[in-house]
């Protein structure tokens, strides 16, 4: 009898491009075989499973920081560690999946997203390699002016020109304690929000949320705690502005 994992879970329902690699590489380990390549992974998705995906999606998941410690990766291709069957089934078993159609960012920006939160966090990490002035919305509309406010990103999207440091400022004269801190090494990939007691994972760039049909997974502590850590420390060598 076997015990893998992935026939326990219904590919269907996972909504993250990790899990659904996880799965994959799970559903396909034999004793002959236990590495599979992205190409491997992303052609069983669409050809097995009928599930839309690319070969790069599932490159950027298992090449994340999170996708690093839950595989090996050599030239024969990515294998599932222990690690990563725990995380799947663990995400499968507990973690909750919130979609949210196209179309509605004023409803997900000011009603959904803030109920997604225990209570009013005092310290708010948020990290996206991309972000501009409509990322600010989502700090102005769901988070206290309380909380101290930390975002982390790769790129600016700033148009026009000087308008994201204005709407910056903007914020600050009106009570907010935010800072923004540019990493400027091609390692980010993931979108999430942090606060002492959640961890939400976005599936698409959280200025698009609402405007793209999206999904925001929350996690567990052990994960908040290692992505987190990352966080910090990519933080400490990030440019401010």
């Amino acid at each position: 009898m076997s015990n893998k994992i992935s026939e326990k879970i219904d590919i269907h329902s996972l909504n993250v491009n990790l899990l659904k690699a996880l799965w994959v590489i799970d559903c396909l380990t034999v004793k002959e075989k236990d590495r599979f390549t992205q190409s491997d992974i992303a052609n069983y998705l669409i050809e097995d499973c009928g599930v839309e995906i690319s070969r790069q999606a599932i490159d950027v998941a298992l090449k994340s920081k999170a996708g690093k410690k839950l595989t090996n990766k050599n030239r024969k291709g990515f294998k599932i560690m222990q690690s990563g069957i725990d995380f799947l089934l663990n995400s499968a078993a507990n973690n909750k999946v919130y979609f949210f159609e196209s179309g509605t960012e004023f409803k997900t920006k000011r009603i959904e997203l803030k109920s997604l939160f225990i209570s009013n966090p005092s310290n708010i990490y948020l990290c996206d390699p991309y972000i501009d002035i409509n990322t600010l919305d989502i700090i102005h509309e769901i988070f206290p002016k309380e909380s101290s406010i930390k975002i982390l990103t790769q790129n600016i999207i700033d148009k026009p020109d000087g308008s994201f440091k204005r709407h910056i400022e903007s914020l600050i004269r009106d009570g907010y304690s935010l800072e923004v801190g540019v990493y400027d090494k091609n390692e980010m990939h993931d979108r999430y929000i942090i606060t002492e007691k959640e961890m939400l994972l976005s599936g698409n760039s959280l200025n698009f949320l609402g405007k793209k049909e999206s999904f925001i997974m929350k996690l567990g502590e052990d994960m908040r705690q290692t992505v987190l850590g990352v966080f910090n420390r990519r933080w400490k060598i990030a440019e401010k502005i």
